[in-house]
């Protein structure tokens, strides 16, 4: 700048033009210091509010569980009669009439079923409140497989599979299923999993099974237009590790263990920690914030949005007839 304000002073013009070059220079400055600013001289990205943070935190958790849950490989609900499975098994077990996937709860839904198949291997799995089966709480309706050049027990078989859970904690769920067994294990092959959530969230899945373990993609999009991507890997210890990348820049990860437990840590744009939370398998999610402040939060039936959650009192009953309480989430300061 000083070599520039010294020719101007050497050129013509007299105190009109040593005005004019130190208005030039004057705005130099300013440009130079806004280029710094504008390419990460001394400023980061824009922070995040808590109640953005928590929306994600919500809502990447509900559609995490649900998703896992509709795939059947959630880790909700452990019996000694249901082992975990992907739910390509058991749809893929019934097409075929093998009594293997014949067990009378869905531990992922935590609801108990009946099942029907035809002749031509389509039918459907009625899901029930109680082990009476005598609270309907939706189903799974599929058709018969398209076997490899229409020859019965041939593979690679697609199966469509509707779907709709009216009970529990995933309540107002439904979508389709599309599935490709490569062998009659039910152990090989894809899911295609869309899926709709009670508050109008949507999740477009694509898992591929190999030897029973499922990795996964899945695109999920908020009423708002929000969207993340998310990348799931079964464990060889049985818990799934999530990895998700929100349209925002900012990411979280989701390790949950072979009991359905889950950590999460949610990450702002500029790279630091805006929230950590711990998942239980019932869906109550304890999340800290980078203010100090904590939230239990029922992740399952709370708004994302308000913080609501369904109302009522800490044990009253949902009106779908399910045995699931609603919990009122609340908000507790911590110490610095």
């Amino acid at each position: 700048m000083a070599a520039y304000s010294a020719s101007c002073r050497r050129r013509p013009g007299g105190r009109l033009m040593r005005r004019s070059c130190n208005t030039l220079g004057f705005i130099t400055v300013i440009i130079v210091s806004m280029t710094l600013a504008g390419c990460g001289g001394g400023s980061s990205a824009a922070k995040r509010s808590r109640a953005r943070v928590r929306e994600l935190a919500i809502a990447s958790a509900r559609l995490t569980r649900g998703t896992f849950a509709i795939a059947g490989i959630g880790r909700k609900h452990t019996r000694s009669n249901s082992a975990v499975r992907p739910r390509l098994r058991s749809i893929v077990a019934n097409a075929r009439h093998s009594r293997d996937a014949q067990v009378d709860f869905d531990s992922d839904l935590g609801l108990f079923f009946m099942v029907q198949s035809d002749i031509d291997g389509s039918g459907h799995e009625d899901l029930f409140a109680d082990a009476s089966h005598n609270v309907p709480a939706g189903a799974f309706v599929w058709t018969a497989p398209v076997w490899t050049n229409g020859v019965k027990d041939t593979y690679p078989a697609q199966i469509h599979t509707d779907y709709q859970v009216k009970s529990g904690d995933f309540s107002g769920v439904h979508g389709t299923i599309d599935f490709v067994a490569d062998d009659p294990s039910g152990d090989n092959g894809t899911m295609h999993v869309v899926m709709t959530t009670q508050q109008n969230e949507n999740v477009d899945a694509d898992f591929d099974v190999i030897d029973g373990k499922v990795h996964g993609r899945n695109k999920c999009t908020l009423p708002d237009g929000t969207s993340w991507v998310e990348i799931d890997i079964e464990l060889p210890d049985g818990g799934v590790s999530s990895s998700i990348q929100f349209d925002d820049g900012s990411s979280e990860t989701l390790n949950m263990d072979a009991e359905g437990n889950t950590t999460q840590i949610l990450t702002g744009p500029d790279g630091s920690q805006d929230a950590s939370g711990t998942l239980g398998s019932d869906g109550l999610d304890s999340i800290s914030f980078d203010d100090g402040t904590q939230e239990d939060v029922d992740v399952d039936t709370a708004d994302a949005g308000d913080g609501g959650g369904s109302g009522g009192s800490d044990d009253v009953p949902p009106s779908d007839g399910s045995d699931k309480h609603i919990r009122i989430p609340t908000r507790v300061p911590t110490r610095k």
